[in-house]
């Protein structure tokens, strides 16, 4: 028993191990040698226990086992998206001649290098999308990650961009492209640390801002990946600092008027606005603000903010981030509108024109201000248009009214009119009959002037005779204001020397325009 191992006794549990460690040793002897004798082949069979002695075993440390294959690493371990045919280097060991490299379990081209490495080709097609790839080779239980990195992430905004020293966790939103489903925020860039979040869509990521990143002031480089180790994204700088707190040093209008309609725009300058600053009346927030500058903000007024008269207070209120609260407020007077517009014509007379009559119009508001100016002329123009000139033109025949008005921006309303008298139609003239006269007696000549009865209503008549052989005519009588349409007669002296005469008929409207026709008729002289 000198070189041999002997079971007698002990627990059954030393029993099983060494069982165990026989069936081993057994199974790698020879046949031959495995069961030398007669008594260890009825003990094989029996169950008996037996002491082995003379059997050469080899230590384990001699032992050769088969290796199996496994894979450490890729070369590259990644491509973008859109690549060409790839050689694909896989390293690791246990390779054999006949070792494939599996891409996703399908086994590609493989080139034998050694033991220890291989060269898979990876057809472009396979490459022409994102996406994560399991490689590994036949007989391997496990593989290695390959990637196909779509576009790299880019960043275009942070809200917001500044964070209190000492504030409890906040959201920060990441604004950009490219972000894939597992895309995740950089605090400080790699190998910095990582926000907790993830992508709201591939243009927004919410990430969180723990309480110990806002413990103490900094500036920090934020950074976007769509997998650990994957390409970058450009950075931003978000700020860690003090309270940001607003303050107002003017507003304009100071002034606006109950019922105001125009489109005012409350412009606010002062200090340390952000976006996402918010100008308050009477400390209600105005979420219309638009932030222009750190030290300009401007907001639309509506009707309801104007709706009563008193004092408005306005401040600033910065969002909750920056820890400044509200600024102390300035005073928007509201006032009630108490007069129309006043509105004035230039241009209009009592005359009548036989040409084109422009017009002015000129409004002013001693409070709210003109909002604008209108005028209507019918026929030619018959509904309210706004313009401060017009001119009425000579086509219009007769009287035309001109109304104009002005409204101020509470919508109060001035209004001033004028008549404007066009008239283009030449008088007709006529004589009612020949008539007979001794000299030194009184004659009377009977005639008409007529025009449209909307038109001038009279004219200046001129009334003439000529000898029947002469080329001079005398004047008989001149009538400053004829009335048209209506059967005139003028007497006189006749001092002429007797003969035969003709006498002519002249008229002029109010418009200067002349007759149409010299009407005449027989004057004789005895």
């Amino acid at each position: 028993m000198a070189q041999g191992v002997t079971t007698t006794g002990g627990t059954t549990r030393s029993r099983a191990f060494i069982l165990l460690l026989f069936a081993v040793f057994v199974s790698l002897l020879p046949p031959a040698a495995a069961l030398s004798s007669p008594r260890a082949a009825q003990a094989a069979q029996t169950g008996e226990q037996i002491a082995l002695t003379n059997v050469n075993v080899s230590p384990l440390s001699t032992l050769s086992l088969p290796e199996s294959p496994w894979v450490s690493q890729l070369v590259p371990s990644s491509v973008p998206a859109g690549s060409g045919d790839l050689s694909l280097l896989v390293l690791g060991s246990g390779f054999a001649p006949t070792t494939k490299v599996l891409w996703m379990g399908v086994a590609m081209s493989t080139i034998y290098n050694s033991s220890t490495s291989l060269t898979a080709l990876i057809p472009a097609a396979l490459l022409a999308r994102p996406w994560e790839i399991t490689v590994s080779v036949t007989g391997a239980s496990y593989g290695v990650t390959f990637y196909v990195d779509g576009p790299a992430p880019t960043i275009t905004a942070l809200d917001p961009a500044y964070m209190t020293v000492g504030g409890p966790s906040a959201s920060l939103g990441v604004t950009g492209t490219n972000f894939a489903y597992r895309a995740f925020v950089e605090w400080g860039g790699a190998p910095g640390g990582v926000l907790q979040g993830g992508r709201d869509s591939e243009t927004h990521i919410t990430a969180t801002v723990n309480a110990y990143y806002r413990s103490f002031a900094q500036n920090v480089t934020i950074t976007v990946r769509n997998r650990t180790g994957g390409p970058v994204s450009n950075s931003f700088t978000f700020v860690v600092g003090n309270a940001i707190v607003p303050s107002v040093a003017s507003i304009d209008p100071a002034t606006v008027w109950v019922g105001y309609v125009m489109n005012v725009v409350l412009t606010v300058r002062g200090a340390n606005y952000v976006s996402g600053s918010h100008i308050t009346l009477n400390s209600v927030e105005k979420t219309t603000t638009s932030f222009v500058s750190a030290s300009q903000l401007s907001v639309p007024l509506t009707t309801a903010d104007m709706a009563t008269a008193g004092t408005v207070y306005v401040a600033v209120k910065n969002p909750a981030w920056t820890g400044g609260g509200s600024s102390m407020g300035l005073p928007l007077l509201v006032q009630g509108e108490a007069t129309d517009p006043l509105v004035t014509i230039t241009g209009a007379d009592s005359g009548w024109h036989n040409a084109p009559v422009p017009l002015s119009f000129a409004a002013s508001d001693s409070q709210s201000g003109v909002q604008k100016v209108q005028y209507m002329a019918s026929p030619v123009v018959p509904t309210w248009t706004d313009g401060t000139s017009y001119t009425v033109p000579a086509s219009t025949q007769g009287r035309i009214r001109v109304e104009v008005r002005a409204l101020d921006w509470c919508n109060r309303v001035g209004t001033a009119g004028a008549m404007v008298n066009i008239d283009t139609t030449q008088p007709r003239t006529a004589t009612l009959g020949n008539v007979s006269v001794t000299r030194g007696k009184t004659a009377m000549l009977k005639f008409r002037v007529s025009e449209p009865s909307n038109l001038s209503p009279t004219a200046k008549v001129v009334l003439k005779a000529k000898a029947a052989r002469g080329n001079r005519a005398a004047t008989i009588g001149t009538l400053k204001s004829v009335p048209m349409n209506a059967k005139q007669a003028y007497s006189f002296k006749c001092t002429l020397a007797p003969g035969t005469y003709r006498w002519y008929v002249y008229a002029t409207d109010l418009a200067g325009n002349t007759q149409r026709n010299v009407a005449n008729a027989m004057l004789t002289v005895k």
